[in-house]
């Protein structure tokens, strides 16, 4: 539902935080290549953003 809502959502901030949810939820259900995929779109929207760049640690 959540990725569903993607392509509607027009404020970088909360597709932002919505993509760093699914990040999360990606991560923790053990699908490593698409949590990355997701953190790298995150960091194209924030470069500095601390949270994304641990979790891509």
């Amino acid at each position: 539902m959540l990725e569903g809502s993607l392509p509607s959502t027009s404020n970088p901030l909360q597709m932002r935080e919505k993509m760093y949810l699914l990040v999360v939820g990606y991560y923790q259900s053990g699908d490593y290549s698409r949590s990355r995929q997701l953190v790298d779109r995150c960091l194209e929207i924030v470069p500095d953003w601390g949270q994304a760049i641990t979790l891509k640690k």
